[in-house]
């Protein structure tokens, strides 16, 4: 709990709730805390070790927090939105999205460390997932390109929304109580 812990005492994490975190992973290279208010919002901290030390992973506080699946080792998030460029119409079976690598990767794109998609296609949705091959060494955090990922879902999109697969129904304080006080 130290790396939170530090943080909350800083400057920074002066903003943040103080007390009443739930434990939601605390391992000895893994730490994520959760507070859940009278509200519902959901503040998350988060820290990985590294080879020079802990780093934040998440820092996000305010509205619903979705529940995400969790990923097996050595793969990573990626972030995904549809490409405004490229129109997704009703009658094409091509889905084009614009994904982003969420780990640490020196400003790099993920080309082939990016996992083939997995794509369900039901009556009523598409969904979709996309995760990556974790980058091996130190990585700097400068931030990520976007990277252009077209799918081909052999038949018409119709009027079906894409869904995050990794994405749960409901969001943390639907299964998490308001955080003691």
């Amino acid at each position: 709990m130290v790396p939170l812990e530090e943080f909350l005492a800083s400057g920074e994490g002066g903003f943040w709730p103080q007390d009443s975190y739930w434990t939601f992973i605390n391992t000895d290279d893994v730490l994520m805390i959760v507070h859940i208010g009278a509200d519902g919002a959901a503040t998350t901290l988060a820290a990985e070790r590294t080879d020079s030390g802990w780093m934040a992973t998440r820092l996000a506080t305010g509205g619903s927090c979705p529940i995400q699946v969790p990923l097996p080792e050595g793969l990573g998030e990626v972030g995904w939105r549809e490409d405004p460029a490229t129109p997704n119409e009703p009658e094409s079976t091509l889905i084009a999205l614009l994904a982003t690598g969420r780990d640490c990767s020196s400003g790099h794109p993920m080309g082939d460390r990016l996992a083939p998609p997995q794509v369900v296609v039901t009556d009523d949705a598409i969904y979709v997932a996309l995760v990556q091959y974790r980058p091996t060494g130190t990585q700097e955090c400068p931030g990520n390109p976007e990277e252009a990922v077209t799918i081909n879902i052999n038949e018409p999109r119709g009027d079906r929304p894409l869904i995050n697969a990794r994405t749960a129904a409901g969001t943390l304080a639907d299964y998490v109580p308001v955080s003691p006080s």
